[in-house]
């Protein structure tokens, strides 16, 4: 997380997001229903997550939700 500099209110759903994934793997939609932040934002912290390799792929399979295939 120090690696990762962000200003605002984006700092807290970052760490939101975060959190949720530690938690437990799930898809983007997934923690979307879950944090209640939209599935876009996620996209792009997973997006900034990846390049400093805070989060990684584990599996791909279909979402328990959207029933399309996903990563968790």
């Amino acid at each position: 997380m120090a690696n990762i500099e962000i200003q605002g209110g984006r700092r807290t759903q970052l760490i939101r997001v975060l959190e949720a994934f530690k938690a437990r793997p799930a898809t983007r939609l997934m923690i979307a229903r879950e944090t209640g932040i939209d599935r876009g934002n996620i996209c792009y912290y997973v997006a900034m997550l990846r390049e400093v390799n805070s989060i990684a792929v584990v599996r791909r399979g279909l979402c328990l939700i959207s029933k399309h295939r996903a990563e968790y």
